[in-house]
């Protein structure tokens, strides 16, 4: 008979198979090469039935000079979070980074059953800037080394994006920028974990000393709109280095992919008929449950998905591109207490 495999997919395979009689050997068939087909599909049925939901005006998207860059620096001079404390823990280190607060939590080296990996969570607070608020890899922590007490230093250079958020209460949106920068702070929170190499000379339990990098924050100097109106299971639309496409479409919900650099993607909106939005400002996170995708980068780079909710009746989708940002990038080395 034959026997089917479960698992994963990716790494872990099991088999079970019921028989009777005497077993005199097992054979395995195996496949000598694969050819990958790829079939294009895309469905041109309309959305389910949405009743009217809440929406509002487009939000706006204004380019960020060197000048609003600079009251945000000063700023940060006075800028004193009530806490950088979470529930459980303190921070074992505490430095800042431009206008940026960084606090390090928990790091520690551990043994898993794929090698020894590094983890910690860093937390960054700063004054309320509208162009970084929930919008996509405008904040990117930078890691490049890490030094240990007992003198190990890993250099490995780790790119994480932000994904700040408004805290300290409610968010008026008819306030201006610095208006809201009296009440509200951008918070963003990383959990990170690098592989240490086997021939490093790291091991589980040591304790790190120090951590450098950098933290960059990317500005928008020119921005456009790219309409998507064909609201279809399958379409794509190509923008500046990266390509999206619409991967799920349901009741209340929408499901894009991104697939490329989409460091230039600053907003997506979804319309209603009449032009508002009724939703804004997704956070990508990478595919996992895929067949195929590795956290090895180089053997199967992910795509980076995002589920879009809304109320309403979705009439077109809106890409907000930066044809030109400006990088900053500001230093730091957090110090273990």
């Amino acid at each position: 008979g034959a026997a089917s495999f479960g698992g994963d997919g990716i790494s872990t395979q099991s088999v079970s198979s019921q028989f009777q009689g005497e077993v005199n050997f097992i054979e395995l068939v195996t496949a000598e090469a694969l050819d990958t087909l790829v079939y294009e599909l895309q469905l041109d049925t309309p959305l389910p039935m949405q009743g009217e939901g809440f929406s509002q005006a487009v939000p706006p998207h204004a380019s960020y000079t060197v000048q609003d860059w600079d009251e945000v620096l000063d700023d940060a001079k006075a800028f004193q979070p009530k806490t950088d404390q979470d529930e459980y823990f303190d921070p074992v280190a505490r430095t800042t980074a431009g206008p940026a607060r960084l606090s390090l939590f928990m790091p520690k080296v551990s043994r898993r059953f794929d090698g020894t990996v590094f983890s910690s969570r860093l937390q960054m607070r700063m004054p309320y800037v509208a162009a970084l608020d929930n919008r996509v890899n405008r904040a990117v922590l930078v890691v490049r080394a890490l030094g240990f007490r007992d003198g190990q230093r890993l250099t490995h250079e780790r790119r994480t994006p932000f994904q700040l958020g408004s805290s300290g209460g409610f968010k008026d949106v008819s306030r201006t920028e610095a208006q809201l920068r009296r009440s509200l702070h951008l918070r963003g929170d990383i959990p990170l974990t690098i592989r240490v190499p086997d021939d490093a000379g790291i091991h589980e339990h040591q304790q790190l000393q120090e951590m450098s990098g950098a933290v960059e924050f990317h500005l928008p100097q020119s921005i456009i709109s790219i309409p998507m109106a064909d609201l279809t299971l399958g379409k794509r639309v190509h923008a500046s280095d990266f390509e999206l496409q619409v991967i799920e479409i349901a009741a209340g919900h929408l499901t894009l992919s991104v697939d490329g650099d989409y460091a230039d993607l600053v907003d997506v909106l979804i319309l209603n008929p009449s032009g508002e939005t009724i939703a804004a400002g997704p956070a990508f996170d990478r595919e996992k449950n895929r067949l195929g995708v590795s956290d090895d980068e180089k053997a199967s780079r992910p795509r980076a998905v995002v589920n879009m909710r809304f109320n309403g009746t979705p009439a077109e989708l809106r890409l907000v591109v930066s044809e030109k940002s400006r990088m900053l990038s500001y230093p730091f080395v957090l110090v273990v207490k």
